[in-house]
């Protein structure tokens, strides 16, 4: 039998309440009939003020809220920058990533449940599963720059060409069909 990890973000908590308070319909989802919620503290923090106080409560009988290690903040942060999405993800989402990283390391499979395209998009990216309430990312986003004087694509962590030393550039994404 294998353990199963959860690591809830904020969306999960709003939208998927229901799913998450009935271990049925959870096990469907996942397949397995041992699993463990997870949340980062910048989601309670989130939750708290987005009205959903009673659900929040109810909840927090169910997961286990864990501090993340900075190692894994660390490697949250350059998986985001790989994928051009550094700046678009906000802490609570690069905190839920860390945690599910860490958690990669204690448990058989490790899913992140989100609404938040772009957490899912770097998910995905690292081989995390996506648990998804309602909007589901049906293609792998990746955002590159391109300089506007040589046409060479580069990464998003230099702030001029490699090539040529130019910086005017614009941004262009990489699309790839998810199963």
């Amino acid at each position: 039998m294998s353990n199963i990890a959860v690591v809830l973000d904020t969306s999960a908590i709003i939208r998927g309440f229901e799913l998450l308070m009935r271990d049925s319909l959870l096990k469907n989802v996942v397949g397995s009939e041992k699993i463990f919620l997870f949340t980062a503290p910048a989601v309670i923090e989130e939750a708290k003020y987005s009205g959903t106080k009673v659900k929040l409560k109810l909840l927090l009988s169910r997961v286990t809220v864990l501090n993340v290690g900075k190692k894994y903040l660390k490697l949250a942060r350059e998986a985001a920058s790989k994928m051009g999405l550094q700046q678009e993800l906000s802490d609570t989402d690069l905190e839920v990533l860390a945690l599910a990283l860490e958690l990669m390391n204690r448990y058989t499979k490790v899913y992140v449940a989100t609404d938040d395209i772009r957490l899912q998009n770097v998910c995905i990216s690292v081989g995390l599963d996506v648990i998804a309430f309602k909007r589901r990312l049906r293609y792998l986003l990746r955002r590159r720059k391109k300089c506007m004087f040589c046409g060479i694509e580069f990464d998003n962590k230099f702030e001029e060409c490699p090539n040529c030393g130019s910086k005017k550039f614009k941004y262009i994404v990489h699309k790839v069909k998810i199963r």
